[in-house]
């Protein structure tokens, strides 16, 4: 039996046991539920707070007082809420039809994505021209864009070239991109999908991996986007990272939130 046609323990939501024939669907249609809304948009509040330099409203964020900031919180209720919704599909309707769904919202958030991507990229050379600091494109991570568009561009369009404040949505994109697999692994049970997660996650501890920003070269320095140091060589990858197509942080270097 899946997690999709266990039967609930809450008979106030209207919920049956499925083997007794009360209540088929699952995921019964309620509307928006106002609560994911709510720590979602809190979420975003709390993002917002955290990237305002010497903000005293900082101290009492999530990151100051647990092992992860809103961005993770974020993307969880993300997770959840996707779940929710594509898992009511998957199970009145088929994987395929949901499958065609998600995929759907992924194309969504792309074009979301890369529509910010050039308003924001104009809305920074126009201040740039206004103010007259050249320093404030290195500092939004859109210098390397202006001067070399024609490889910016291609990387932008594979969610390689980010910009400062615009890595949430490639993230999302990505992982909403492989959520069939997580949705048909739910199906056959919990485990199916906890296990390759943990296992991901404790390979990514020990091998110090990170998805790969290939850096956009400028003269004598190499700078990854969205990166805020730079050196005269890229950064090296270890076999096994290599192997995965990831490529090791280099110590010292701290991407921009």
């Amino acid at each position: 039996m899946s997690v999709y046609d266990r039967p609930m323990a809450r008979p106030e939501t209207g919920i049956g046991d499925v083997r007794g024939g009360k209540g088929v669907d699952p995921f019964p249609r309620k509307g928006r539920d106002l609560r994911l809304d709510f720590f979602r948009g809190l979420s975003l509040f709390f993002i917002f707070i955290d990237h305002i330099p010497n903000n005293f409203l900082g101290y009492f964020t999530l990151r100051s007082i647990a092992f992860s900031d809103a961005a993770e919180v974020f993307i969880f209720i993300s997770g959840y809420t996707a779940a929710l919704v594509y898992g009511r599909t998957m199970s009145q309707r088929g994987a395929l039809f949901a499958t065609a769904q998600v995929y759907r919202r992924v194309w969504q958030l792309y074009v979301a994505h890369i529509f910010l991507f050039v308003i924001f990229t104009a809305e920074v050379s126009y201040t740039v021209l206004a103010v007259n600091n050249p320093m404030y494109n290195e500092e939004m991570g859109v210098g390397d864009f202006l001067q070399e568009p024609h490889v910016a561009i291609i990387k932008a369009l594979l969610l390689q070239f980010q910009p400062t404040f615009l890595d949430i949505l490639p993230l999302y994109i990505v992982l909403l991109g492989i959520f069939p697999l997580v949705l048909i692994a739910l199906a056959r049970g919990p485990l199916w999908a906890l296990l390759p997660s943990a296992a991901l996650y404790a390979l990514t501890l020990r091998h110090g991996w990170s998805p790969p920003t290939p850096p956009i070269t400028s003269g004598s320095s190499t700078r990854s986007p969205g990166s805020s140091c730079s050196s005269s060589a890229p950064a090296p990858a270890t076999p096994a990272s290599a192997a995965a197509g990831l490529s090791r942080t280099r110590p010292g270097c701290r991407s921009s939130p």
